[in-house]
Formats: C-alpha cells, sequence, structure tokens
C-alpha cells in the first residue's frame, strides 16, 4: 500500500515538476507529500460528528479526572497561562509590541520554560541576531546577570556559577536555534521536518521574513506569511510563537492612551 502510494507521489512530483511554477513551492510539495507517506498521514476524508464528538468528550472526562492532563504547552508564567488556557496544538500566538520592550527576551524565556518542563524539542527561528547573540540574551536573563556586564565581561565571582549553572541546565534540553536571515516559511517547514520530538517554534521576527507572493504591498506580504505559518502550526500540530513590531501609531496618540488597538 505505501509503495503504491508513493508511485502514484511521484507521479504527481513529475507533473508539478513540468509545470515550471515556482520551484521552492514545487520542493516544498514534494518533501510534504513524501513526509505524509513517511509518516503514514493519509489525506484526511469528512469525518462524522459524533467521531469527533466522542473525542472531545474522551478528553473532557480526562481533564476532569486529571486537572494536571492538559494538551497545550505552558509559557511557564502561571498569570498567563490561567488566560490562555495554555498554547494548544495548532494555536499561532502573535507577541506585538514596539521595539525595545522586550519581545525577545520574553519569547525566549517561553522557549527555555517549555524547554525544561516538556521535554521537547523547541526551534528558534532567529532573524534578527545571530545565534551568539541570542543565547548570551538567554544566559543574560534565565542566570540573572546584567547583559551589559556580560558583554563588557565585568563579572562578580557569583556570577560565574550563575552562568555556569544556566549552561550547563540549558545544554540538556533540546533547543535549537536558526539565525538564518530572510527565511521563507517553505524553508522553515523543510528544516522542521527534520527534527522529531517538537513541541514549539519561536520565531523573531515576523517582519524579517521573507514570501514567495508576487506583490510588492507588504501588508499583503504579511498576511500570507501569518496564513502559511498558522498551516505550519496546524499540520505539525503544534504551537508557534511569532513576535511582530507594532508600528509608532500609538506614539503619536496624546495622553495615556497608548494602548495598542488592532
Amino acid at each position: 500500500s505505501m509503495l503504491r502510494r508513493l508511485i502514484n507521489v511521484c507521479d504527481n512530483i513529475n507533473e508539478e515538476a513540468y509545470s515550471e511554477s515556482d520551484v521552492r513551492t514545487i520542493i516544498d510539495s514534494a518533501e510534504q507529500k513524501i513526509f505524509d507517506i513517511s509518516h503514514n498521514n493519509t489525506t484526511k476524508d469528512f469525518r462524522h460528528i459524533r467521531d469527533i464528538m466522542q473525542n472531545v468528550y474522551q478528553e473532557l472526562e480526562m481533564k476532569c479526572e486529571n486537572k494536571a492532563t492538559t494538551s497545550g504547552q505552558k509559557t511557564g508564567f502561571s498569570a498567563l497561562d490561567r488566560m490562555l488556557v495554555q498554547m494548544g496544538a495548532g494555536d499561532l500566538v502573535i507577541v506585538g509590541a514596539r521595539p525595545g520592550m522586550g519581545k525577545t527576551s520574553f519569547a525566549m524565556n517561553i522557549a527555555t520554560n517549555v524547554a525544561k518542563n516538556s521535554g521537547k524539542a523547541v526551534c528558534i527561528f532567529s532573524l534578527e541576531m545571530s545565534g551568539e547573540q541570542l543565547v548570551t540574551r538567554i544566559i543574560s536573563s534565565e542566570a540573572m546577570v546584567d547583559s551589559h556586564s556580560l558583554r563588557t565581561g565585568k563579572l562578580a565571582g557569583e556570577d560565574w556559577d550563575n552562568i555556569a549553572d544556566v549552561i550547563s541546565s540549558l545544554s540538556g534540553c533540546d533547543i535549537y536555534i536558526d539565525d538564518t536571515s530572510a527565511i521563507t516559511t517553505t524553508a522553515m517547514k523543510s528544516k522542521l521536518r527534520r527534527l522529531s520530538n517538537l513541541g514549539l517554534v519561536v520565531i523573531d521576527y515576523i517582519g524579517l521574513m521573507q514570501t514567495t507572493a508576487n506583490t510588492d504591498n507588504r501588508a499583503q506580504q504579511v498576511g500570507e506569511i501569518s496564513r502559511n505559518l498558522k498551516i505550519m502550526a496546524k499540520d505539525f500540530g503544534i504551537p508557534i510563537v511569532c513576535c511582530a513590531q507594532l508600528n509608532r501609531g500609538t506614539e503619536s496618540r496624546p495622553g495615556a492612551g497608548k494602548r495598542p488597538t488592532l
């Protein structure tokens, strides 16, 4: 059965290659089809509501019997987890703020918390800074050491102890960092397929991502990127946390009415 599916998929890939459409789209489609066969993901058909309701009811029973049983990932911030009821599989979570407000630090806190507590792999796509810069910020946050002290090397004895503890702790976590600039969602999917036991993806940030959409309108491009990220979260069955910079419109408002709006 799998061999027959493989033959059919190869025929489809052949036809797509001869169609001479966008090469990256064809490669992504080919990888996805082979991935589905190797992971035995059959094409989904209609499901009767009674079958879905049975699954939902069983999940509700399990949650009532064991309050600790949840299908989502905890951010590690208890008040936020209570509000979000954790990050569910297929969720796309946008962290929006003005530059310098702590988006990256907050997202990295979530990434390290998930990696430590869930035992699953966490993948970070850092488009704005290098892997070394990002890890320096993570160490600064986790070890409670001033980032300026880390950059200048003016560290006290207890700082070295804290840094050593953090490095030892995080080295045992499955955290993967990719600092490719201007990456596309297609390239992200290709890299994520090679990771097993994936629990969370963090992207910093959406404004620097590239798209294959044939338009110069950045708003449409970002719309296309966010749509692809949502599909990616659903396909992999994981939450994706993506940082986004808000425009300067909030700063021009008079008085204290600087709360961001949609």
